[in-house]
């Protein structure tokens, strides 16, 4: 086999590329600085924390990141999620270097890890106090981290690069394992963490804090522990450093917790709440303002690939949750679910859900949809009644559809009713949606900590951190009010976990994680961790055997050792 070298798809990033570009919110909302000589530009603080906020822009703002690298190669890998079989999200499918997504999950990746090299090495020159140096280079670095986090995590295997080549250099740098991946984003972190704010003010909100970092690096040590690495004695490494900002005593600190409803974590009005512990803000731009497939739309388009073809204006369609994932939802000896984070997750056939707007300009017509109008609801009985109404007609009530396939429960999260949405349909076809995207949630950090305290010894410990995170979801309000019509009212509680064994434990753990966090974009990395990504794909594709129109489920070709990475796309490489 040839010893082969990576070749970067490093494009030419000119200064005027890295200053200008759609900016997001209050702490983004600096003024362009339109093209400069380099020697004109970082003179000042403000000058530097303007790039810094570029590269913000250019990686956790852009669309293609968290579309294409956070939910393609995380979610539509695992067992919760189903495309059709004519996509290429679908990675089992086209497991290809030849795949297109590939290409611009790792292009996009880099081109972020470039920028961060470029701006750490203006700041290191910059003729501005040492402690703004720091405290912007510390956000650089952490966006680096990121970045270097979601290219091992998905290829394993990669270049390691921190600083600003000749281009011809780009050339000659050689593979480096994961193991040496994750030390790279460690060593980031660490230099990067006592220089970040442990929180932010609210003008500042989306920009990366001590907690944000610690649970990164927490994330890290958990990699390297879990398989296909092995190395067990970082274990204790991600529980020391969770305990830095999980425990109790700690939150009040860092301006974490836990909010009492769940129902609560996705609404707008929660946007940059006690549970987020790093979340992207967006804003919404009015048509004509644009879209990029390089940058992505303005706004986010993310409910575009989440919402069913159902929703009003524009709706991808080919996406639902998997009934391996409504199984897993806890039921009392009747059959009937009592997780009230099932609510909160999906929605069933039956739900009735969205009210017309204004804001519609397009009629997305599909089979199992009906518009209706003249609903009633019977609350005491909780029955509904309504009749159909034309579906060229506008000026409906609300939609209901049947199901399909039974399995047609779109992800709830990112769906918002016409009250809710400030966007619609642009000259692209994309919403452009002021619809922010939570990277990281507290109840994520709590659940890693308890994973951490039970992979180390302390299993009666992780059962009280597993517990506060059930507790809330039967303290959570068992009416959905954003809805018409809510068809499953979910009654009875979920029981406490006990301490048992560390397998119970760790099977309770990884049980709570998937419907704590369902459609959130960490599914396919815990399951290849936990070394049990061939065992779920594959129970998941015997239960949903059928994707669309094909009746063969590509999860179920999914070999542990040889599928655990993704490819490394073809035009990457230079023999």
């Amino acid at each position: 086999m040839k010893n082969l070298k990576y070749k970067l798809l490093v494009l030419p990033v000119m200064l005027f590329l890295i200053m200008i570009g759609s900016c997001k919110k209050s702490f983004l909302d600096s003024a362009p600085y339109a093209v400069v000589a380099d020697n004109n530009f970082y003179q000042t603080t403000e000058q530097c924390k303007g790039a810094v906020m570029q590269a913000y822009n250019r990686t956790v703002h852009l669309g293609p990141i968290y579309l294409f690298i956070r939910h393609a190669l995380n979610d539509y890998a695992g067992d919760d999620l189903l495309r059709t079989q004519t996509d290429d999200f679908t990675v089992w499918y086209n497991f290809s270097p030849d795949n297109v997504q590939f290409l611009w999950g790792w292009k996009y990746c880099f081109q972020g890890i470039y920028l961060c090299n470029y701006t750490l090495n203006k700041l290191a020159k910059a003729p501005i106090p040492q402690a703004d140096k720091e405290a912007l280079g510390a956000e650089c670095k952490t966006i680096r981290a990121l970045m270097y986090y979601m290219v091992a995590t998905r290829w394993g295997k990669t270049p390691i690069i921190t600083d600003i080549l000749p281009i011809e250099e780009y050339y000659k740098v050689s593979f480096a394992p994961a193991a040496d991946v994750y030390a790279q984003v460690i060593k980031d972190l660490k230099e990067a963490i006592p220089n970040l704010p442990k929180k932010w003010d609210q003008p500042n909100k989306g920009r990366f804090s001590q907690s944000a970092a610690k649970m990164l690096l927490a994330k890290t040590y958990m990699q390297l522990a879990g398989y296909p690495i092995n190395k067990t004695e970082n274990w204790q490494l991600a529980s020391d450093v969770l305990a830095d900002f999980v425990p109790q005593a700690k939150r009040t600190e860092y301006g974490l917790g836990l909010l009492p409803n769940y129902g609560d974590v996705y609404n707008k009005a929660h946007d940059q709440d006690i549970e987020s512990v790093f979340e992207v803000n967006e804003m919404y731009y009015p048509p004509g303002s644009g879209i990029s497939l390089e940058v992505g739309a303005p706004g986010n388009f993310l409910q575009v690939f989440e919402q069913p073809d159902m929703y009003e204006g524009f709706g991808a369609g080919r996406e639902c949750f998997t009934t391996d994932l409504i199984n897993e939802f806890e039921k009392d000896n009747s059959g009937k679910i009592i997780d009230k984070r099932f609510t909160y997750t999906m929605l069933e056939p039956g739900d009735v859900f969205y009210i017309t707007s204004t804001h519609d300009t397009m009629l997305h017509n599909s089979t199992g949809k009906l518009y209706i109008q003249n609903v009633v609801v019977n609350k005491t009985t909780n029955t509904l009644t309504y009749s159909v109404k034309n579906n060229s007609d506008k000026s409906y009530a609300g939609w209901i559809w049947p199901g399909k396939d039974q399995q047609w429960y779109p992800n709830y999260k990112y769906l918002r009713n016409a009250s809710e949405r400030t966007g619609y349909l642009n000259n692209a076809g994309i919403f452009g949606e002021d619809l922010n995207v939570k990277w990281m949630r507290f109840s994520d950090a709590i659940l890693n900590y308890a994973e951490c305290l039970n992979e180390t010894g302390h299993t009666a410990d992780a059962a009280g951190y597993v517990n506060e995170v059930r507790m809330r979801a039967n303290n959570s309000q068992a009416i959905d009010s954003r809805r018409i019509y809510q068809k499953t009212i979910v009654t009875g509680a979920l029981q406490m976990v006990n301490a048992g064994s560390q397998t119970d434990m760790r099977t309770a753990i990884q049980h709570e994680s998937r419907v704590e966090l369902a459609g959130e974009d960490w599914r396919y990395e815990n399951l290849r961790r936990w070394g049990i990504a061939a065992d779920r794909l594959h129970q998941m594709a015997a239960k949903s055997p059928q994707v669309g129109s094909s009746t063969f489920n590509p999860a179920g070709k999914y070999v542990k050792g040889a599928w655990d990475y993704y490819p490394v796309p073809t035009n990457e490489f230079k023999p």
